[in-house]
């Protein structure tokens, strides 16, 4: 439970930051993966073992990387997905992964008509809280 609480609070930290200046700090995800690898290495995260935690880390960044590459999507964003699945493991953070990307699109299509900033050429669109909400969600979904 502390885990969770730990990634909780990370990922409010990256949502307020996101929001207010379309960034997300280096260190924040830097500690926050090097505190799930600390949380697993020492069984304080559930089930997931160090293993499972720096292989969730890897997919979560491999996950986003391709909208990095083609410039849909910032660097922090990609980052953040992979300081979650230091803490999720690998199977959690595919279907964090998944509920990300289909809830980008969901909340980009909102702001489109809320907020009426985004362009088709706006690469700052604050997309922490589609991987916020995709990484809460990923626990309740299950591979059938």
């Amino acid at each position: 439970m502390f885990a969770v609480s730990v990634l909780i609070a990370l990922l409010t930290i990256s949502i307020i930051t996101d929001l207010k200046t379309r960034r997300i700090p280096n260190a924040l995800v830097c500690i926050g993966t090097l505190a799930g690898f600390f949380l697993s290495y020492f069984n304080l995260n559930g089930d997931i073992t160090l293993y499972q935690s720096v292989f969730g880390t890897i997919l979560g960044l491999l996950m986003l990387l391709p909208g990095y590459f083609v410039g849909k999507m910032g660097a922090g964003d990609v980052k953040l997905l992979a300081m979650c699945g230091s803490f999720l493991g690998v199977q959690a953070t595919v279907m964090a992964g998944l509920c990300t990307l289909l809830l980008g699109g969901i909340f980009a299509l909102c702001w489109i008509f809320l907020v009426k900033e985004l362009s088709i050429k706006d690469h700052r669109y604050p997309y922490a809280p589609a991987i916020a909400v995709g990484v809460v969600l990923a626990p309740f979904l299950h591979f059938s």
